[in-house]
């Protein structure tokens, strides 16, 4: 009886995203991914550290910087937390090179408190709108990706493990 009341659930919220999608509609429960995670997180951060290797980064981007990236087929959220010592530029960079069309970057769940979360001066920066396409390896295995916004050029080194975001 249970079974049948979620296989009810998931069929009715196939036909919700089948009829809300192609009217250009969007709901929380679509966000399927967490971004590519290509930033290392320091080992004296407050949560465990993820350590992206080169290769890793590399590979990783690899499936981001193609004509049509499986990632881009669901929402994704480039989730933060305040205390996160890279979340200016480098998170920024991160999601600019790898974003599809249904992307957030912010704060993830805090708790509930008065305190003021920093913003990074680059979520307020006009990079120009759409980029023009995907990000790409700037040649053969060189670890290197950039992505062209019409503002700006986000480019992101697997060996330094760092990204930046060039203004034009």
């Amino acid at each position: 009886m249970q079974q049948d009341h979620v296989e009810a659930y998931h069929k009715n919220i196939a036909r919700l995203q089948e009829k809300l999608v192609p009217m250009g509609g969007f709901y929380w429960q679509m966000i399927k991914g967490r971004g590519p995670a290509v930033r290392p997180t320091p080992a004296h951060h407050t949560k465990p550290a993820h350590n992206v290797t080169t290769g890793q980064c590399i590979g990783i981007l690899r499936q981001y910087c193609t004509a049509e990236p499986s990632a881009w087929k669901f929402a994704q959220i480039y989730e933060l937390q305040p205390t996160d010592p890279l979340i200016g530029e480098q998170a920024t960079a991160e999601f600019l090179l790898s974003r599809g069309e249904y992307a957030w970057l912010g704060y993830g769940w805090v708790g509930c408190s008065s305190v003021v979360r920093p913003r990074p001066k680059e979520w307020d920066v006009d990079y120009g709108g759409e980029p023009a396409g995907p990000c790409s390896e700037t040649g053969a295995n060189t670890g290197v990706f950039t992505r062209n916004y019409p503002r700006a050029t986000v480019q992101w080194d697997c060996h330094a493990g760092t990204g930046s975001i060039t203004m034009k």
